[in-house]
């Protein structure tokens, strides 16, 4: 009779190399953030840990960059207290993604690649919403956006 083997280090390594093909490989992600914000450093972590190449750029100009990506007007003139009505502006393979917005639904778009959306967009800060603290106390509505300023219901979470 043969005796079987079991190598942990060789069956982490399987895993490992599994998990890396499974998982596609995702252009570079850059978050646009304002200064001292914890809840975009929190929301940077979170992409992190979710499998994508996220990196933090800090501006106190969010305004100019969401309108550059053609995040309608509605949205970016909320009152915060800061130049805009948005806490950050994530761009990654031709698509801007505002506020925070689940990890699922960036892959949902990312995996679709639909040609009439511009973006998508998590308006406000709800609790519970990636990089938010405290209980999601209802289903999160993603919209989505396109070049000509029309937004509609993506999804709902």
């Amino acid at each position: 009779m043969k005796a079987i083997v079991r190598n942990p280090a060789w069956r982490r390594l399987s895993l490992a190399a599994a998990m890396v093909i499974a998982t596609p490989a995702w252009a570079a992600t850059t978050v646009y953030a304002m200064p001292n914000c914890d809840c975009c450093d929190s929301y940077v972590k979170y992409l992190q840990q979710n499998g994508f190449d996220a990196s933090e750029q800090i501006t106190s100009h969010l305004g100019d960059v969401a309108k550059q990506d053609g995040v309608p007007d509605k949205y970016r003139e909320q009152p915060m207290g800061m130049d805009t009505g948005i806490c950050h502006v994530t761009k990654i393979d031709g698509y801007t993604v505002v506020g925070h917005v689940p990890a699922q639904v960036i892959r949902r778009l990312l995996t679709e690649k639909p040609r009439n959306i511009r973006g998508v967009i998590l308006p406000g800060m709800p609790a519970g919403s990636p990089g938010m603290d405290g209980k999601k106390m209802g289903p999160l509505v993603i919209y989505a956006f396109d070049d000509h300023g029309k937004s509609w219901v993506y999804t709902k979470i």
